[in-house]
C-alpha cells in the first residue's frame, strides 16, 4: 500500500495545531510571526486559530490560559542576542 506524501501545507496545519494545543492561540500567534513560518492565506490562518471570536473573546482566553499556566523563572534576557 502506497502512501500519499503529505503537502507542505498539511505539514505546517498540523504543526500549527500542535502548537496551539500546547503553548495557546496567543503564543503560537506570535512564534508564527517572529519566525516567518509559513505564507499564504493570512485570512484563512486567522479564521482557523480565532473563528468569529471578537477580540475580548480573545484576551478573555488568553488571561485565562495565563493564569492557569504554571509560572516559571524568568531569566535575564540580554538584547540583541539571538542564540538561534
Amino acid at each position: 500500500m502506497k502512501k500519499n506524501p503529505l503537502s507542505d501545507f498539511t505539514v505546517l496545519e498540523e504543526a500549527t495545531n500542535a502548537l496551539v494545543a500546547t503553548i495557546g492561540q496567543a503564543k503560537t500567534a506570535r512564534f508564527l510571526a517572529q519566525t516567518h513560518i509559513g505564507s499564504g492565506n493570512y485570512l484563512a490562518i486567522k479564521e482557523r486559530l480565532f473563528g468569529n471570536l471578537s477580540v475580548s473573546e480573545i484576551a478573555g482566553r488568553i488571561r485565562r490560559q495565563s493564569r492557569s499556566a504554571p509560572k516559571r523563572a524568568s531569566k535575564p534576557v540580554k538584547r540583541g542576542v539571538c542564540k538561534w
